[in-house]
């Protein structure tokens, strides 16, 4: 169980990284809170499909002392924001 919570952490980390890239090559003017509430619908989507992908992708061999482990998480969350909030 306490594996499954990090992992979507992580994962939850990779999409505000994705924010923070819009927001640093000026594609979005929202600071992180507006990000979530102005474009609410697409960033909902976002983080429930985000937990969802993680749910079915977790193995109980997981060992977040992998790189490759942590590295998948956060790429999900990433690309899942990026696709749900293309403008």
């Amino acid at each position: 169980m306490l594996i499954y919570l990090l992992c979507n952490l992580i994962a939850l980390v990779g999409l505000t990284l994705h924010w923070l890239k819009r927001y640093l090559r000026k594609q979005t003017t929202n600071n992180f809170g507006k990000y979530l509430y102005v474009e609410g619908k697409y960033t909902a989507l976002s983080v429930i499909t985000t937990l969802g992908v993680v749910a079915v992708s977790v193995e109980p061999s997981v060992s977040l002392s992998d790189p490759y482990g942590l590295g998948k998480f956060l790429a999900i969350g990433y690309t899942i924001d990026s696709v749900m909030n293309k403008e």
